[in-house]
């Protein structure tokens, strides 16, 4: 895997929508987007039984975020770290790396599509200017935002 390093880190941007834990809340947030061509690349949600967190990871933010600004919807946004893997293997030896460098994963989840057939992984750390310079060393590939912009 030999990688040219970009010379600093870059983020992927994510968006913590909150929303009432109720029918069709995710249809309505896919809605606002796709229509508006903004590509959700990477998608997770974790619920209670009052209120659902909706993580997104769009190719356009500058757009997703007026779109959400002009729909209403409560959102954060967040300094996103990702990687690109071919295989299970890959992803074993990005969170073996993290591990070794003692860098905290709060929490991970896939992207939905890469091109070429390799996957994605949006990574939440308390580190990620470490976790870049441990990760590209090795050669794993970090996304910026221009790399998930289609």
């Amino acid at each position: 895997m030999d990688i040219a390093r970009p010379p600093r880190f870059e983020p992927v941007i994510q968006f913590s929508v909150f929303a009432a834990n109720r029918i069709g809340r995710l249809n309505e947030l896919v809605q606002v987007l796709s229509s508006n061509d903004v590509h959700i690349m990477a998608l997770s949600t974790q619920d209670t039984t009052e209120c659902t967190v909706m993580r997104v990871i769009v190719n356009y933010p500058e757009v997703a975020r007026r779109l959400l600004e002009d729909q209403g919807f409560n959102f954060c946004e967040y300094k996103m770290f990702a990687v690109e893997i071919a295989t299970e293997q890959e992803m074993r030896y990005v969170v073996a790396a993290l591990t070794e460098a003692e860098i905290n994963i709060n929490y991970v989840y896939a992207f939905l599509m890469r091109p070429g057939g390799r996957c994605g992984l949006a990574i939440s750390l308390e580190d990620n200017e470490l976790a870049w310079e441990v990760l590209s060393t090795r050669g794993i590939k970090v996304l910026s935002q221009m790399d998930i912009a289609r």
